[in-house]
């Protein structure tokens, strides 16, 4: 329930009990960052999406714009590291525009930085004949979960 710590059903352990949208937002931020950093198999990708999806939740929620653009960054990046590179450009384009709402120059420029390195990932797949396979499981994995 909300009265719970969400940091105790989970073997990392966020600072304190999740009682605010802060809370909240950062117990799913820190696991995201260490799972996109880390390097690894699909699943920790996969986990890194979905704790930075969690912490995205958490700051609509909240109506944290500021959270909501860290979040989307993460989805981005675990995206990328699972080879899922249009779903990951489509989550860049996303904080783009959130980083323009915001003002946010540095933001911009680190996620046209992002965006260009996606694009040349997409273009030397295709090059090498390689398609989006991985892009198509996950649009299946969406459908079958709805």
């Amino acid at each position: 329930g909300s009265a719970s710590c969400l940091a105790a059903r989970r073997p990392w352990r966020a600072p304190g009990c999740a009682t605010s949208w802060a809370g909240a937002t950062w117990s799913w931020t820190r696991p995201s960052r260490q799972r996109t950093t880390a390097s690894g198999r699909w699943r920790r990708h996969q986990q890194a999406k979905d704790y930075g999806e969690r912490s995205l939740a958490a700051a609509e929620e909240a109506g944290e714009d500021r959270w909501q653009l860290h979040a989307l960054v993460l989805i981005s990046q675990a995206e990328v590291k699972a080879g899922r590179l249009s779903s990951s450009l489509t989550t860049f384009e996303r904080a783009f525009e959130l980083s323009m709402l915001l003002k946010d120059t540095e933001a911009q420029a680190a996620i046209n930085r992002a965006i260009d390195d996606v694009n040349e990932k997409i273009v030397m797949r295709e090059r090498e004949g390689g398609d989006d396979s991985e892009d198509t499981a996950q649009s299946t994995d969406r459908t079958s979960q709805q």
